[in-house]
């Protein structure tokens, strides 16, 4: 007997993980009964994860689905927050939209968003918008999912299980499928505004309109109109005290010796100070470091940016004839994001041949004969005070045997103000086709065309190097204190870079074709048959600046940014096969076969079945291989500086003991290091084996249990670097040919280009619970607890060995960490014209990282669980109007306190918390008809 399919059921389903990969159920009486009575057929649709029409319910893989109002109920922001409720997904490889870091001239920047399931990274998670795929931003494989805005989504498909032989490459770990609005009658109209209780930023509005038009069954032909805009201002770390760099508790000390004042390299390569230890306001004094000024920049980094995303969508249906229809979606997002980091830092780094620096250096130093020594400095970003200048030190620099001399900077430019950058990304979609019944089969065919484009924009504090550092050079620049000059500090802001920077853009175009329907009859119902092809032409352009090619920006690192363009061809087609083969038994096999222009081609099979024994008993599993393919951008991204380290790196090769008493003024003992990224034509595809086992348990109507066991294994997994570049610094007897070093031995980068690395494996658990505790005169109260828990999470190293990730935050050489145990649980009432939600979201502690500063025998410690509980409640008594009032995380609880700190970020983890604190927000939403 098929199991109920009663409301509470398909809620379970959607709520963890009834769907499929791979379904037509046919379900025998169901159909019979359909064929008798065309009123009373049950619809068949199509799941996320199989080209087979069928009736929805609990199938054989996974698929946990978001409703609209389950996204209402959690009052999110954005798209980024709404899927960390999902516990299938990682903060491992997943990317923030908060600020990760300044600089990398090819694009990247810290305005992405993108989601990592199992822990895999984004890269190893398709994004699909309505079943198809979208552009990707163009430095990576994965889509930005802050482009998508929360208003335009109908519910989210989420399938925890691989998907290769359905979807083909990307879908390692799983697929996330983004259904949008469509199919309405009126106009709805929403606003939401929402804030911190605690001072600082971090303000939200939203506002969105949704118009539907005519009716598709009785007059052939409907229509909808939305758009919608959110506005979320910044959050600046001065206002959130857990963001600073330095904590004498903890041993932790990533400030940077780049300072204002500015510290004073010395012959010897020391750093020293003129103003010590009068180093405020903008720098400190670290006891961990003392001996120079240190720059604890946490305060002056935007935890949060500024973002604005604008969203238009038109989507129509067209009856044709019979069972036949066109249909065309269409949407164009705009994302504006304004990301504020702290001002530039001016210390000797290598430039590029040709920097007209080189030549202006060259020429001021011939001014000074005398002092052959500084010439070791040509080449290289370093500027002076010279004797001349009314800012020069004399008393300083006779203590310290260089009377007269140009004394070289580790400069913090706070007179050209803090950097700020401008990431526009416009994200274009549209699809047309026809899809009908012909001859008892169900067909779809349809055209894609899907463009990003990220316009990255300077708009201020980005000093062209050349201008800005004669100016220094010049002697009217003050770098110990203020500049008094109103002509010289206009000179400085006129010396900035002010524009675009480069302009990334990849598409996709794409037509496919595919038909299911009833093939042969067994026992237990129809065999069902579903065949498709895609064919694709993927693209990507970079198009950087004249200044970032010639690296005229300080704050890029070394090497600028290169065009780059490429194209490929993708051409795929698939099977997928239903079987029923008892009336308690469904079986369902798949594959699909896939050909990258210039990599080459793959198979990947797909087999799952579904038990049902009894009515309350569900049993489910499945076996897989699947690949991914490297990128155009993994292939063909040329050498550039594309990031720096965080702070607080220690060269072990120029800081054997950073304890030591001297290391203070030693600048590689806490540093921060530019990494080279680049692609790779020789990679190979990655594959994957992946396997899942799950139950579905109804002990009775009202409670419902799901278990879903699941074991992924990645091999030639594509790696940014051989190795973390902690680890690479930590171990330079293995890794040294990873190390660059410029003329005077210092480290210029460290190589973090892409390779195949070995194997990643991990497994795990997701539960899922529901129950219905009172339901009776009105009232309902149900409660509801997800949760996954990873059993394993190894990654192989170089000699073989595995090391493993579970709470171990940067192994993965990703930001974020591998948790143990993840839940969400919640109590939703509801009664008459009022309902509320009381929601708990947990993360279990992880084991912190140790900083160098920290003693041998000092016990390592571990990094607070974070604990926070939501609240919302709306009211729809009123006509055609609900209002809703919400609060999350109701005790106001800061991230807990990490060494870790992964990202450009302080002592708090930007993946693991939440920097806004406690926020309010309420929502009104008006329906006309």
């Amino acid at each position: 007997m098929p199991l109920r399919l009663r409301p509470l059921t398909r809620s379970l389903a959607h709520a963890f993980g009834g769907g499929l990969f791979t379904a037509l159920v046919t379900v025998g009486p169901a159909l019979a009964q359909a064929g008798a009575n065309a009123d009373t057929r049950l619809e068949r649709v199509e799941i996320t994860g199989s080209s087979i029409k069928r009736i929805a319910g609990e199938t054989a893989l996974p698929v946990q689905v978001l409703s609209r109002k389950d996204v209402e109920r959690s009052g999110v922001s954005n798209v980024e927050q709404l899927l960390k409720t999902i516990t299938a997904t990682s903060t491992a490889g997943a990317t923030s939209v908060a600020n990760t870091g300044a600089g990398g001239g090819q694009g990247g920047g810290g305005s992405v968003a993108l989601i990592s399931l199992r822990g895999l990274g984004s890269a190893r998670t398709l994004v699909l918008i309505n079943g198809r795929r979208s552009a990707p931003i163009s430095v990576s494989s994965a889509v930005d999912i802050s482009t998508i805005p929360v208003a335009a989504i109908e519910r989210v498909e989420v399938l925890k299980d691989g998907a290769s032989a359905i979807y083909g490459s990307d879908a390692v770990a799983g697929v996330v499928n983004f259904i949008l609005r469509k199919d309405f009658q009126g106009t709805e109209v929403s606003a939401t505004l929402g804030t911190p209780t605690r001072a600082g930023g971090g303000q939200e509005t939203r506002l969105s309109v949704f118009s539907g038009f005519g009716n598709f069954d009785s007059q052939g032909a409907s229509a909808t109109v939305s758009a919608s805009h959110q506005h979320v201002k910044s959050i600046l770390g001065a206002s959130r005290p857990f963001a600073s760099f330095l904590n004498l508790e903890h041993y932790l000390d990533r400030t940077n010796p780049v300072a204002f004042p500015a510290n004073v390299q010395l012959p010897n390569g020391a750093l020293a100070n003129p103003k010590y230890p009068d180093c405020g306001p903008y720098s400190l004094v670290s006891p961990l470091s003392p001996g120079i000024c240190r720059y604890d920049y946490g305060q002056y980094i935007a935890l949060q940016p500024d973002v604005k995303t604008s969203n238009v969508a038109v989507n129509g249906r067209l009856k044709l004839s019979g069972d036949a229809e066109a249909y065309v979606e269409s949407s164009f997002t705009r994302n504006q994001t304004l990301n504020t980091v702290q001002p530039v830092t001016i210390s000797p780094s290598g430039l590029n041949a040709g920097n007209p620096y080189i030549a202006t250096l060259t020429n001021f130093l011939n001014q000074y004969p005398q002092f052959p020594a500084l010439r070791r400095f040509i080449g290289q970003t370093a500027t002076f005070i010279t004797p001349n200048s009314p800012y020069y030190p004399t008393a300083f620099a006779a203590a310290n045997n260089v009377a007269g001399q140009p004394l070289p900077l580790y400069f913090r430019s706070v007179p050209s103000g803090s950097r700020q950058t401008q990431d526009v990304t416009d994200s274009v979609r549209l699809v047309a086709g026809s899809r009908g019944t012909l001859a008892g089969w169900d067909y779809d065919t349809s055209v894609l065309y899907s463009r990003n484009r990220l316009t990255d924009k300077l708009v201020g504090g980005w000093a062209r190097t050349n201008e800005y550092l004669s100016l220094v050079n010049s002697g009217v620049i003050n770098p110990f204190g203020p500049t008094t000059d109103p002509a010289a500090l206009q000179a400085a802001q006129d010396a900035n870079y002010n524009g675009t920077f480069y302009v990334n853009t990849s598409a996709i175009t794409a037509v496919n074709a595919k038909v299911s329907g009833d093939l042969f009859q067994l026992p237990a119902g129809m065999a069902g048959l579903a065949l498709g092809v895609d064919l694709r032409r993927e693209s990507i352009d970079l198009a950087p600046s004249d200044a970032s090619r010639q690296n005229l920006v300080l704050g890029f690192g070394g090497l600028g940014g290169v065009p780059t363009s490429a194209k490929r061809n993708v051409a795929s087609a698939y099977a997928e096969v239903n079987l029923p083969l008892l009336k308690t038994l469904e079986g369902n096999v798949a594959v699909r076969y896939d050909d990258y222009q210039r990599v080459g081609s793959t198979v990947n099979p797909k087999a799952s079945l579904r038990w049902q024994p009894s009515e309350q008993l569900l049993m489910r599993g499945s076996y897989g291989t699947g690949f991914r393919a490297p990128t155009l951008y993994d292939l063909n991204q040329p050498q550039s500086i594309g990031g720096v380290t965080t702070n607080g790196q220690v060269d072990s090769k120029l800081c054997p003991d950073p304890k030591a008493p001297n290391a203070g003024s030693n600048p590689d003992c806490n540093a921060q290091y530019n990494l080279l990224i680049g692609g790779n034509p020789q990679l190979k595809p990655e594959k994957s084996q992946s396997v899942t086992f799950g139950a579905l348990f109804e002990p009775s109507r009202d409670t419902s249990v799901g278990l879903d066991v699941y074991r992924v294994t990645v091999t030639d997994t594509i790696v940014g670097g051989a190795a973390p570049y902690q680890t690479i610094l930590a171990n330079q007897a293995q890794f040294g040919s990873l190390i660059f070093r410029g003329a005077d031995g210092r480290i210029s980068a460290i190589n973090q280009g892409l390779t195949n690395l070995g194997k990643t494996v991990t497994s795990g658990v997701d539960v899922a619970v529901k129950s219905r505790v009172l339901n009776s005169s009105g009232h309902q109260l149900t409660l509801r607890l997800d949760g996954t828990y990873i059993t394993k999470y190894d990654r192989q190293n170089l000699d073989g060995s595995y090391t493993s990730s579970i709470n171990n935050p940067g192994v993965t050489g990703a930001i974020g960490a591998v948790l143990r145990w993840r839940h969400t649980a919640s109590a939703t009432w509801e009664t008459g014209d009022w309902s509320s939600v009381l929601g708990w979201n947990y993360q279990n502690r992880y084991h912190d990282t140790r900083t160098p500063k920290q003693p041998a025998d000092s016990a390592t410690r571990d990094v607070a669980s974070y604990s926070t509980l939501d609240a919302q409640l709306s009211y729809a008594g009123l006509k055609a109007t609900k209002l809703t009032l919400g609060v999350k995380n109701l005790a106001n609880v800061n991230p807990p306190y990490t060494n870790y700190g992964g990202g450009f970020v302080g002592s708090y983890d930007l993946s693991y918390a939440d920097v806004r604190g406690r926020f309010v927000y309420v929502t009104a939403g008006y329906t006309f008809k």
